[in-house]
């Protein structure tokens, strides 16, 4: 879960044979693995929300993804590299 975190969320997706393109998978033609993976974003969001107060919560508001919640708090916890 924590990958999640810090790399950003699972998307399942193929490789065209013809033209070596990398294309989102259809819903319907994960595997569940696959289906597992992608459910880790939502539980990693939903274990970082818990943590948090309420006055934290209200800064990740718009946050839709588990690792722009750990950028944010991140950011207003450690200031950023330019204050560092």
């Amino acid at each position: 879960m924590w990958k999640v975190v810090t790399e950003g969320n699972f998307v399942p997706q193929t490789t065209d044979a013809v033209t070596t393109v990398m294309t989102i998978k259809p819903e319907a033609s994960w595997t569940g693995d696959e289906k597992k993976r992608v459910l880790l974003n939502s539980k990693a969001q939903l274990f970082l929300q818990c943590a948090l107060t309420i006055e934290e919560s209200e800064r990740i508001f718009e946050c839709n993804t588990a690792k722009n919640i750990w950028d944010t708090l991140k950011i207003h916890h450690e200031g950023t590299s330019h204050v560092k």
